[in-house]
């Protein structure tokens, strides 16, 4: 085993294997601006029940989203399970839904 190769385990899969789990762990992290952190805010304080129907229906459960300050800096941190078996499929659906058109 070379020194750069990963090392791999129960909790630390190998991409074979992940690729066979029923269940996918998908996680994000992207800046929040500080001038849209009240709106982010107002817009997810009561997640309209259409938007949980479409990420439901899109094969995703247990999405979560955190906000955290690292380095000076206002982070989204968000994780999720997905379900599915094609989630470029999937995921897209979401922004098909009309209720994501707010225009």
């Amino acid at each position: 085993m070379q020194k750069s190769d990963p090392i791999h385990g129960p909790t630390n899969p190998a991409t074979e294997v992940a690729a066979r789990a029923l269940v996918k762990y998908y996680g994000s992290i992207i800046e929040l601006r500080p001038e849209k952190e009240r709106e982010y805010r107002e817009l997810h304080a009561n997640v309209w029940p259409e938007v949980r129907a479409a990420i439901a229906k899109a094969n995703i459960r247990n999405f979560n989203i955190y906000v955290t300050e690292v380095s000076g800096r206002r982070l989204l941190v968000s994780n999720f399970e997905y379900t599915g078996t094609n989630p470029e499929v999937d995921f897209a659906s979401i922004g098909m839904e009309q209720v994501m058109h707010l225009d």
